[in-house]
């Protein structure tokens, strides 16, 4: 009797669970991805050191090295290093990539490509039943926190893209479903950063699609269409809509014209940000530390505001900036760029493109996302992308 192919086996499951069990089934999502991630170790083999070379591998690394050494300064106590623990995922991706380099298939980076758009359809499935069957004025609750399910849904259906450009059959235009079926999740979720996202990462892929897709006139022009059709008929469905684009361009606008706002919850982002800076200016070095970061910044509030009670600052930038200074932002820019910079360093190749649109979508979505929300450090949206920084290496390099 053959031996159980348990590597294979793990492989499948990292699979699955990276890409489509994210928005359907979120705790099974990043659990299951944990353990076949530490199961990979013993894949592990010594010629898979050079995985080491890889900058998807070590700059995460790097980055959580630079972060324990900055919180423990920042606080004032060895204590702040175990902050990291919050970016075990990002350490992960050495043992992801061993797993998904057991197959060479050719159509391996299509089926991913496929994994992910019908992950994006779950999550769409998700939303869908959240509003029209529970009746739930915002879709996700059911799953999980709203803006966390509409952040990944945008990550995921942007992925399936990638599949657009990996073959020339006529099929692949089924891949530019992944960004369409995204925004419909989103616009349900009426999570209103990733609605601001979406526009930023679809104007990057009309872009790169047009510009270096190599897309013939015909296509692009197609492209293009679709795009104006779809931005069309976004803004008439969500014309009237609280959450819709139009009011989410006026909650951003307003703020940035006027200093204030009429919207209760930009209003609290307002203040958390300011309060933030006023944190980091106290400690722009090393910051403040991680394990008390929220706490530590109600003490920096405007004088006359009431700091709100969250556990993190609603954004990224202002979370690093916080908790670790200058130092903490570098900390940053490397655990953001490391896909992008993994696949402009790789070697050229038929998937060099699609590895480059992958890694601009993730890096471009994860910075757009995370202007609003914290995107690292919560625990689906870190193994979400920890996982898809893996499939970038794998792509790049095959």
């Amino acid at each position: 009797m053959p031996a159980f192919p348990l590597p294979s086996a793990l492989r499948t499951v990292a699979l699955v669970a990276g890409l489509v069990l994210g928005c359907v089934a979120p705790e099974a999502s990043t659990t299951l991805t944990i353990v076949a991630a530490v199961a990979g170790f013993g894949v592990l083999r010594r010629r898979h050191g050079a995985l080491l070379a890889r900058p998807a591998v070590w700059m995460p690394l790097a980055a959580g090295l630079l972060l324990a050494a900055t919180y423990a300064i920042g606080s004032g106590s060895a204590v702040g290093a175990v902050a990291i623990y919050f970016f075990i995922p990002l350490f992960l991706i050495a043992p992801l990539l061993a797993l998904l380099d057991i197959e060479t298939n050719e159509n391996d980076n299509l089926i991913m490509a496929s994994l992910a758009l019908i992950g994006v359809a779950g999550a769409c499935v998700v939303a869908l039943n959240d509003r029209l069957v529970l009746g739930e004025v915002r879709s996700g609750f059911s799953v999980a926190n709203p803006i966390h399910f509409a952040d990944l849904a945008l990550g995921v259906g942007f992925l399936a893209l990638v599949g657009f450009v990996l073959t020339q059959r006529w099929w692949r235009v089924l891949f530019l479903f992944g960004p369409l079926l995204s925004l419909v999740t989103i616009w349900l979720s009426g999570s209103r950063g990733p609605q601001a996202a979406f526009l930023v990462m679809i104007a990057t892929s009309i872009g790169f699609l047009v510009f270096w897709g190599g897309l013939s006139r015909r296509l692009t022009l197609l492209v293009a269409l679709g795009a104006v059709a779809l931005l069309v008929a976004v803004l008439a469905i969500g014309i009237n809509s609280p959450t819709g684009p139009l009011q989410v361009i006026a909650d951003i606008w307003q703020p940035l014209i006027n200093g204030t706002t009429d919207d209760a919850s930009t209003g609290e982002r307002l203040v958390m940000y300011q309060s933030a800076w006023n944190a980091f200016m106290a400690a722009p070095i090393f910051g403040h530390g991680l394990l008390d970061l929220v706490p530590i910044t109600a003490n920096y509030v405007p004088a006359g505001e009431v700091f709100p009670a969250y556990e993190h600052l609603h954004s990224d930038l202002a979370d690093f900036a916080v908790s670790g200074g200058i130092l903490g932002i570098a900390g940053y820019a490397m655990l953001v760029l490391a896909p992008l910079v993994e696949a402009l360093r790789a070697p050229d190749g038929p998937n060099r493109r699609p590895a480059i649109l992958a890694a601009t979508l993730l890096s471009v979505g994860f910075v757009s996302m995370g202007l609003t929300n914290a995107m690292f450090g919560i625990i689906l949206l870190t193994v979400f992308f920890a996982f898809a920084t893996a499939m970038v290496s794998r792509l790049a390099h095959s």
